[in-house]
């Protein structure tokens, strides 16, 4: 029998090549932000980012190296972290053949001469009102809430407001 080909990598294999895409990844956003990092800082980046799904180190990389704007600085690994999740964008709906193709209405459409002779009238009728309306309260309004309450009836039936 021959050598069995469909064995599954060991867990020190996975580990090792995942440690080694951290490390690729961390050394390419170095290079894009135009860095040099010490071993020291290289090992807290690559701890951190092990947590992470092969996919989502791919993913954080390249929205890194995308999304940083400061030359000569290294991303500090919240931001690196926070691009490693997908990126959700909405969908936008494409209405326009909908609204377009849409059945025209029916009925009849009022002229612009309609429109303003109601909008006068509209006006006049408020203005009406307003020389009515009194905005503040007059001198011989009650203090005392109870007869402010009786006066507020009876001036309401005067003006024919009730």
């Amino acid at each position: 029998m021959g050598e069995d080909t469909t064995r599954k990598p060991k867990w020190t294999e996975l580990s090792k090549e995942h440690a080694n895409l951290c490390v690729s990844s961390i050394c390419k956003i170095a290079a894009a932000a135009n860095v040099e990092l010490s071993k020291a800082t290289m090992a807290v980046y690559v701890e951190r980012m092990d947590r992470l799904s092969s996919e989502r180190i791919r993913q954080a990389t390249t929205r890194t190296i995308e999304d940083w704007a400061e030359p000569s600085k290294m991303p500090p690994l919240s931001f690196i972290l926070e691009r490693s999740y997908l990126q959700v964008i909405p969908e936008v709906r494409d209405d326009a053949p909908r609204i377009l193709n849409r059945p025209q209405l029916t009925g009849e459409v009022e002229t612009h001469e309609t429109r303003q002779a109601f909008s006068a009238r509209l006006i006049a009728e408020m203005q009406a009102k307003l020389k009515t309306a009194n905005a503040m309260p007059p001198a011989e309004m009650p203090r005392n809430p109870e007869a402010r309450k009786t006066w507020a009836t009876a001036t309401a039936k005067k003006q024919g407001w009730l």
